[in-house]
């Protein structure tokens, strides 16, 4: 299926080129499998603002925005196309559309994030 595949590909990337995982925040837990680190869920919520207050409530280290759960969660349609409104999160992974991303991982900074402005790793085509 499309999304175990996303979250995999999410996961591995994480694994493979972050920090030890941590807390994964998504609404999946295959993404944190894959990383080796802690799920906690994404908030069932139709307000942006309220997902973010718990967002900045569980500190995660990641975040997992998947395309195909956001009929689950409506917010992540939001956030994928705009970035998630706070500037403790920085985009550092995305794979599919680089416009339309399948899937997106941002990492979390507990307080302000690094100065360094580098784009996200991407990988560019369809995941299947």
């Amino acid at each position: 299926d499309a999304t175990a595949l996303a979250e995999r590909v999410a996961g591995t990337w994480i694994a493979a080129n972050g920090p030890r995982p941590g807390t994964v925040l998504a609404v999946s837990d295959q993404s944190a499998y894959y990383a080796g680190g802690t799920w906690s869920m994404l908030p069932y919520t139709l307000r942006s603002d309220v997902a973010l207050a718990y967002v900045r409530e569980k500190k995660p280290r990641y975040l997992v925005l998947d395309r195909a759960l956001i009929d689950e969660r409506p917010y992540i349609a939001q956030w994928l196309a705009s970035g998630v409104p706070d500037a403790r999160a920085q985009l550092v992974f995305t794979a599919g559309n680089p416009h339309a991303p399948d899937v997106a991982v941002y990492r979390w900074y507990g307080s302000a994030r690094p100065l360094s402005r580098a784009g996200p790793f991407a990988l560019s085509g369809s995941i299947r």
